[in-house]
């Protein structure tokens, strides 16, 4: 294994679970997927972090992808808070037409 590959998900599967928690939910507002992506750890490298999370994601129910969705602004609206989530946000809404 490519120890620099390695070295990027080491962070993450030393991280105490209440560290990430806030993290993996501004990611995807989905408590059952943030659990199962911290019990999955520990990850060998990125990839399979990032194949586990898109998994847990495609076994979302209708009423977890509903509930992760209203935590965002809709299409066209601003985001009003700060911090990473509402820059991701922004992010997302700059590419739709005013």
């Amino acid at each position: 294994m490519n120890a620099e590959r390695r070295a990027g998900v080491d962070p993450f599967n030393a991280a105490d679970d209440d560290e990430l928690r806030p993290q993996l939910l501004a990611c995807l507002a989905a408590p059952r997927w943030v659990e199962n992506v911290l019990a999955g750890r520990p990850y060998p490298d990125r990839s399979a972090l990032r194949e586990r999370a898109e998994s847990l994601a495609a076994g979302l129910d209708d009423g977890e992808v509903v509930a992760a969705l209203a935590r965002h602004p809709r299409i066209g609206e601003r985001s009003t808070g700060g911090g990473a989530e509402a820059g991701w946000s922004r992010a997302e809404q700059s590419g739709v037409d005013p």
